[in-house]
């Protein structure tokens, strides 16, 4: 076994490598999906629990995206990646209303 490992060396590295390249264009490919669902659920949280009630609006966030993933997403995005789109998600909501606030006005 050891010396089949020593034999092919080069081509257990080129599988891990194009393994390794792959699963980071797969996670990529999802992140724009995952966004979207993030962004998706920060709107319906600020539309259920309103303005000042940030923690809330974040743990339910937080439930429904893992209600929501299958467990390959989940194992995929770590808990830091749905904070990130969360925040992005929570800014560009903030962007949006601020903008439909100028033209209102």
């Amino acid at each position: 076994m050891k010396s089949f490992i020593i034999q092919n060396a080069a081509s257990i590295a080129a599988v891990l490598i194009f393994i390794a390249v792959l699963g980071a264009m797969l996670k990529l490919k999802l992140a724009a999906q995952v966004r979207q669902i993030v962004y998706y659920l920060v709107v319906k949280a600020e539309q259920l629990y309103g303005a000042g009630t940030g923690e809330i609006k974040y743990a339910a966030v937080i439930a429904w995206i893992y209600e929501r993933l299958p467990l390959v997403l989940r194992l995929l995005f770590t808990q830091k990646d749905i904070d990130i789109m969360l925040e992005q998600g929570v800014q560009r909501l903030k962007k949006l209303l601020l903008e439909d606030k100028k033209n209102i006005a």
